[in-house]
């Protein structure tokens, strides 16, 4: 009599020796193998998605910038430069700004030197109509930064907008 020693599992018939294919290639598995690709390229395409479509609005930072640099510009070393009130003071030379960039009509900033309540000299630069719409609110509307310091008995009101539409990142 021959006692029959092997044991059956519901995976048995899977793994058998006569049926186990001795082959390194499967024909089964090229559907698994595209599946697979096509799960890894959605995923890295969603990645990208998110990520190239969030946009950043820096146009906050842009004047709060614009309007520091024109500060440097004015002030040396705690007071108002010498040629400040002078006729060829040229504030895009002095504060390191590109007149190119800011007469692209996405830019604006003003300059108002008081003193004893009257304004002796503006100096403004841009697109002008950012000085109205400043004050407005909306989504589309620039942002705006606005600055008074006292140096040397001179007020110096600074109004600073950036409406410039960055890309995505």
């Amino acid at each position: 009599m021959k006692i029959n020693t092997t044991i059956k599992t519901p995976f048995s018939s899977i793994y058998s020796r006569e049926r186990m294919n001795k082959k390194a290639f499967r024909y089964a598995d090229i559907p698994m193998v595209f599946l697979c690709f096509l799960v890894i390229g959605v995923g890295i395409a969603i990645g990208m998605y998110v990520f190239f479509s969030y946009t950043v609005d820096v146009r906050g930072l842009e004047a709060q910038i614009l309007g520091e640099k024109l500060v440097n510009g004015l002030v040396d070393q705690g007071h108002l430069r010498d040629n400040v009130l002078t006729n060829n003071f040229n504030i895009y030379h002095e504060a390191h700004i590109s007149k190119k960039i800011i007469d692209q009509n996405e830019h604006y900033f003003s300059l108002d030197i008081i003193k004893n309540g009257e304004i002796i000299k503006n100096i403004d630069g841009g697109n002008r109509e950012y000085k109205v719409l400043c004050h407005l609110s909306g989504e589309k509307l620039p942002r705006c930064f606005s600055q008074s310091i006292k140096i040397d008995g001179y007020t110096i009101n600074i109004l600073s907008a950036s409406n410039y539409q960055g890309a995505g990142v």
